[in-house]
């Protein structure tokens, strides 16, 4: 309460993240294995705040849906192949973002090639469809400093191979670069 502030105290106070309501955290996945992955992860991200959250659980991309839209969270961590709303969670991840949630993508997909496999979770998740975030399933520390950022209003963590936000644009060199690796895995994919 801004009548609290006393000209002693105003530099100690620090400004909370701004959240829609509850305090609210919706884990989705349609494996028990997979939202208790991502609910450990969650929780030792926030540490001595977990008391402050509710975490919401929901199997599926539809039932997640549903939970969403009566929970309303501050922010939603999910996996990518699920039964339900389409082959993928495009469709989930564009609901949930249209709903005013956060969406963080937290699956195994877009492995064993590191880092160019990191670099089609992000396109297709981020850049594609929307997300907030894609952090591969097995990366516990990114996980835990992109829900810990989340939850301070700071900066989401990025992956090294990522241009900073601030930077200029890659160079010419590079745009072909990325565009013929993008081109060859359009075409692995038309392939399969």
């Amino acid at each position: 309460m801004i009548s609290n502030i006393t000209a002693q105290n105003y530099g100690q106070i620090k400004p909370q993240p701004s959240f829609k309501g509850d305090k609210d955290i919706l884990v989705i996945d349609d494996n028990p294995s997979g939202i208790s992955a991502s609910e450990a992860g969650i929780k030792t991200a926030l540490a001595d705040k977990v008391d402050e959250y509710v975490i919401h659980q929901a199997k599926g991309g539809t039932e997640g849906l549903k939970k969403a839209n009566e929970v309303k969270p501050f922010f939603t961590v999910t996996a990518y192949n699920m039964p339900g709303l389409g082959p993928d969670a495009g469709e989930l991840i564009r609901k949930l973002k249209q709903i005013g949630t956060k969406v963080i993508v937290h699956t195994a997909n877009w492995y064993g090639q590191g880092d160019i496999s990191r670099k089609a979770g992000v396109k297709t998740c981020e850049e594609y469809y929307g997300a907030d975030k894609y952090v591969y399933q097995f990366d516990k520390d990114m996980f835990q400093n992109t829900v810990k950022s989340m939850v301070e209003g700071k900066e989401l963590p990025r992956y090294p191979f990522q241009h900073a936000r601030t930077s200029k644009a890659p160079s010419s060199s590079n745009n072909n670069q990325n565009n013929n690796w993008f081109t060859r895995l359009l075409n692995i994919f038309r392939n399969l």
